[in-house]
């Protein structure tokens, strides 16, 4: 195993330990997954969430979604490669995967990145207080394929949106109510 497996399989090993206290729900979902056929390889889960029924993103037909710890190609792996470009907009390597489930979950639709059919649908939302877009690919069947920064100006521009508005819809954390 060569040390970036190593090291890989502890921040998997960090985030199941710190998401499955923190997320009572963790082996549910997963249980729920392996129940609907989803394959999953579970012990690479990194993180895993629910999103509502009413959410649209393109492809997608199931409303569980994770990341696993992936390869080059796909997953949390993949998304390092973008680690630089997160840094640029103020997000850490620790936070990635919460980006995704952030963005899955109360992000606002606004374009597609790429030429290549489908693309990956932008999402914009205000991540802890500061403004951020994302293009994210999932699977149909929930794994969440890749993640990278977009131009947060640009989206606003292609949703047809403001700034505010982003701020006080498409928040995250969650406000509590």
């Amino acid at each position: 195993m060569s040390q970036e497996q190593e090291e890989l399989q502890v921040v998997a090993a960090e985030a199941q330990s710190r998401l499955g206290g923190a997320n009572p729900d963790f082996n549910d979902l997963i249980a729920k997954a392996l129940k609907n056929n989803v394959k999953i390889t579970t012990e690479e889960v990194m993180r895993i969430w629910q999103i509502s029924t009413s959410r649209n993103i393109p492809g997608l037909t199931h409303e569980i979604l994770w990341i696993e710890q992936g390869t080059d190609r796909a997953g949390y792996k993949h998304m390092l490669k973008h680690k630089a470009d997160f840094e640029k907009v103020g997000v850490s390597e620790d936070k990635l995967a919460e980006v995704a489930e952030a963005a899955t979950t109360v992000g606002k639709p606004g374009g597609m990145q790429g030429n290549k059919s489908p693309g990956r649908p932008i999402l914009g939302l205000f991540f802890h207080k500061k403004p951020l877009a994302v293009a994210i690919s999932v699977g149909s069947n929930g794994f969440v394929v890749g993640m990278n920064p977009s131009n947060f100006d640009n989206f606003l521009e292609k949703a047809g949106i403001d700034q505010n508005e982003v701020e006080e819809l498409h928040s995250w954390p969650i406000p509590s109510v």
